[in-house]
């Protein structure tokens, strides 16, 4: 059964070690421990995988410094998460943590500024079963169902926790606005234990 907390675009500044970091508002209600951050993750043990896993969505428009993250361009990324293994019988569960450092082009994650969470999602991933993320699900997460169209410039991290050791693989597409010049890389992502 998957469980989903979908989180506001609105953020919320909050004052930390005297620096100022965004958190979203559905998030920022949720403190570790909390009735509302159990029901919104799926069971995880002690020991987990972690997958930390850079996203690039969207357009970037404007070639201006203070906006400009990265080149102007078209960017996407699609995050596939592979179980397999053949235990345990009703399979494992994934948990996903999205934490946004550029939402609809404003780089709100830029030192000295940091950001937390702003979604959460999960399921439960069968034996020899795979699924994917990608820039609709993380816009869906972070703006909103559906995501703007076309997606802002939107950058971050897809945390994946699993309490198993599993295959995540990062697909990462770039092009210019004519949709030619064409770039493609994938990239394997290595597990740490948390």
């Amino acid at each position: 059964m998957k469980r989903l907390l979908t989180a506001a675009l609105l953020l919320i500044p909050i004052i930390g070690f005297g620096l100022l970091h965004y958190q979203s508002a559905a998030v920022a209600d949720m403190a570790p421990g909390s009735a509302a951050a159990a029901a919104a993750a799926p069971e995880m043990s002690a020991a987990q995988y972690s997958y930390s896993v850079k996203f690039v969505c969207g357009w970037q428009e404007e070639d201006v410094l203070a906006k400009g993250s990265v080149r102007p361009g078209i960017y996407a990324t699609e995050i596939n998460i592979h179980n397999y293994s053949y235990t345990p019988a009703g399979g494992i569960n994934v948990l996903k943590n999205v934490i946004p450092l550029v939402i609809d082009g404003n780089p709100i994650g830029r030192e000295p500024a940091w950001v937390k969470i702003g979604a959460v999602d999960g399921l439960t991933l069968p034996p020899e079963a795979a699924t994917m993320d990608d820039c609709y699900r993380i816009g869906e997460l972070l703006y909103g169902s559906p995501p703007p169209d076309p997606m802002p410039l939107t950058i971050g991290f897809l945390e994946v926790l699993t309490p198993i050791d599993v295959r995540v693989a990062a697909v990462y597409t770039t092009s210019n606005f004519d949709k030619q010049l064409v770039s493609i890389d994938v990239e394997e992502i290595a597990a740490r234990m948390k």
